[in-house]
């Protein structure tokens, strides 16, 4: 699926993939984390968050503890995070321990804003928050206040007996560390955590482990979710170094992941100037239904900026996205006769007859239809469609006309002989003809079955550019035979 992005993206043939891309691509990304070197973090990366949920007593701390030396997480406790705010004896301290002892879910937003705190402080941008959310109404807060979802979601699948047992032999002194509040906050975690378990497995993020065994076996488990994190997280400082295609390769091989590495290599383009690049992958986010969040949008507008909305019209249109190309046209506030002009160009390329339509209304409207570049671009998008009535009436009705103009309704009537008529009017009117109207010229004579020489070139100019024209496509035979008729 992510190729159709790469044959997009002009970076794919820029250069050879690295060392690094190639182990990358046979999906051995795990052999280069051996290496020595210090790997450099790239700056203002989209974080890497994974959820990791799991009954009281399923293992999760202990699992955190083992990927946060294995890979080099900061760990986020939510329960910690309680159990900290607690201790510090403020007001929102005093209101959770009392909603723990009753055996209830502390709210969302005091939670979130708490795991929102922890991470902003942290220098880290891979974060394991362990033990939510818990609810449907956690997982909504996150999402509103942190503006971004999680990239892997970890379920430690436990039965309800081995966790009753691990939490009463584990002995932290926990206030809820008691056979009556474990069987309640089990029966609340069944009644409120599996819609979220549920959420994440449509939504293939959701990667379900079983607890049960000893801690080295259950970690085996999670290794390979986590074995080609080092290279995604070097997207950003690497897509100069890789062909488009070696990333759309790891892509391929990483199923649920794929929408992270897609926003990291995004940042990547962006911060290093491919716009182009980068908005490739992002027609592609669009295709997969994948949202920007807080930290992609930012670079996806200033993506937009830097390419230019009229080429980013283009890029719309040529992918035959006629609704969110008209969109883009018609926010633009500044539409100057070149950018007119290229717009209704790379419009007439698309089969939308009704674009055309509708832009053309648009400029009646504001009085700029016989603006010579305007005009000019309206006749060949009409010619493009074969609307050569509505071509030929823009070009009787025009004030003034130049070689363009001529050049492009003669291309427009090149399988006629109307083509030669157009072409004596322009000698009466006085215009020069160039190479352009030429090979216009010599296309309609082939169809027509006639010698270009049956036009009667008086123009000496006219005649020297034609003998030009026969040069520059390798036909001097036909220079020479035209010229000893002429004689």
């Amino acid at each position: 699926m992510w190729r159709r992005a790469a044959s997009l993206s002009p970076l794919a043939s820029r250069s050879k993939p690295s060392k690094l891309c190639q182990e990358a691509c046979t999906f051995k990304v795990w052999e280069s984390f051996s290496s020595e070197s210090e790997i450099p973090t790239p700056s203002k990366v989209a974080p890497y968050i994974t959820f990791v949920l799991g009954g009281p007593g399923s293992g999760k701390g202990t699992q955190c503890a083992k990927i946060v030396e294995a890979f080099g997480f900061t760990h986020v406790s939510a329960g910690d995070l309680l159990r900290r705010e607690i201790a510090s004896n403020s007001a929102y301290g005093s209101v959770i321990l009392g909603t723990i002892r009753e055996g209830k879910i502390v709210p969302s937003q005091v939670t979130v804003q708490l795991i929102q705190k922890e991470m902003e402080s942290s220098d880290n941008d891979k974060f394991l928050i362990d033990g939510f959310p818990r609810s449907e109404q956690n997982r909504e807060a996150f999402e509103r206040i942190i503006g971004t979802e999680p990239n892997v979601v970890l379920f430690f699948d436990c039965p309800e007996q081995e966790m009753v047992k691990r939490v009463l032999n584990r002995n932290q002194g926990r206030v809820d560390d008691n056979i009556e509040t474990i069987k309640k906050r089990l029966e609340i975690f069944d009644e409120l955590n599996w819609p979220v378990i549920n959420h994440y497995s449509k939504t293939g993020k959701l990667h379900k482990i079983n607890a049960v065994g000893t801690v080295d076996d259950i970690f085996e488990k999670v290794r390979p979710i986590f074995a080609a994190l080092r290279y995604i997280l070097l997207f950003p400082i690497s897509c100069f170094q890789c062909s488009s295609s070696s990333i759309f390769n790891v892509l391929d091989n990483l199923e649920g992941r794929a929408g992270f590495c897609m926003e990291c290599a995004y940042l990547g383009y962006a911060e290093l100037g491919l716009y182009e690049d980068a908005m490739a992958l992002y027609f592609q986010m669009e295709e997969e239904g994948i949202e920007p969040d807080r930290f992609t949008f930012p670079q996806v507008l200033k993506a937009f900026g830097e390419l230019g909305s009229f080429r980013l019209v283009g890029m719309y249109a040529k992918r035959g996205n006629i609704v969110k190309a008209r969109k883009v046209f018609y926010k633009v506030a500044n539409r100057d006769k070149i950018s007119w002009y290229t717009t209704l160009t790379i419009l007439a390329a698309v089969p939308s007859l009704e674009l055309v339509v509708q832009i053309h209304r648009w400029v009646v409207r504001h009085g700029v239809e016989w603006n010579l570049s305007v005009a000019n671009a309206l006749i060949a998008a009409y010619s493009k469609h074969h609307e050569l009535n509505r071509a030929r009436r823009l070009f009787s009705h025009m004030p003034e006309r130049d070689v363009v103009t001529w050049d492009t309704i003669i291309s427009a009537h090149s399988k006629s002989r109307e083509a030669l008529l157009y072409f004596d009017q322009m000698e009466k009117d006085g215009a020069l003809p160039d190479n352009t109207t030429f090979v216009s010229i010599l296309s309609a004579c082939a169809n027509l079955g006639l010698r270009v020489f049956d036009l009667e070139l008086d123009n000496e100019y006219n005649f020297e550019l034609l003998m030009k024209v026969y040069g520059n496509v390798g036909r001097l035979e036909d220079a020479e035979r035209e010229i000893d008729d002429g004689g």
